[in-house]
């Protein structure tokens, strides 16, 4: 599905990835501003916004764990 069926250029994207080793938003970011998108990325990641006490919605962030034990 192309992005322009998906997000409105009117407003900003704002992409993360789940901490900041991943580069996955970056990359995404790039391809979408290269389309005309407004975008944003989130340096940190969500890892770094629930650390710093952002607010998060939904109940998936309450089973997922704030680090990843390896």
């Amino acid at each position: 599905m192309r992005p322009d069926a998906l997000f409105s250029r009117e407003e900003v994207l704002v992409l993360y990835c789940w901490g900041p080793a991943c580069n996955g938003a970056s990359q995404a970011a790039t391809k979408l501003a290269a389309q005309g998108f407004r975008v944003k990325e989130m340096l940190g990641g969500i890892e770094y916004w629930r650390k710093e006490g952002g607010n998060l919605e939904g109940t998936l962030y309450e089973q997922a764990p704030l680090y990843w034990k390896m």
